[in-house]
């Protein structure tokens, strides 16, 4: 089952100037290491953009160390390879919620 890891203090921007919060989420595979992926969560009703596997770690601490080394860099490429997610359509995966205007 997918599990919130962190949320980090960056934000995101978009070119039409939406704002996104991240978010690094994980779960824990059959072998007993842990996936990450990052996801982006919008302060407006856009969809969530959720990005592929970034990572593999040994436990859960280590990927919670993982999302601890991310540049705003970084998060910006993650950002490019992420795609939306809306609706019914929201893979089992994603712990993406809603914030508080």
């Amino acid at each position: 089952m997918s599990e919130l890891i962190t949320d980090l203090d960056s934000r995101i921007f978009d070119e039409a100037g939406g704002e996104y919060y991240v978010s690094v989420a994980g779960e824990l595979r059959p072998d007993g290491r842990w996936e990450g992926w990052l996801e982006f969560v919008p302060t407006d009703d856009s969809a969530v953009l959720v990005t592929p596997t970034e990572t593999y770690q040994s436990t859960r601490a280590d990927l919670a160390h993982w999302a601890t080394t991310l540049t705003d860099t970084y998060l910006e490429g993650a950002f490019s390879r992420a795609i939306p997610v809306r609706g019914d359509s929201l893979p089992a995966r994603v712990v993406a919620r809603a914030i508080a205007a």
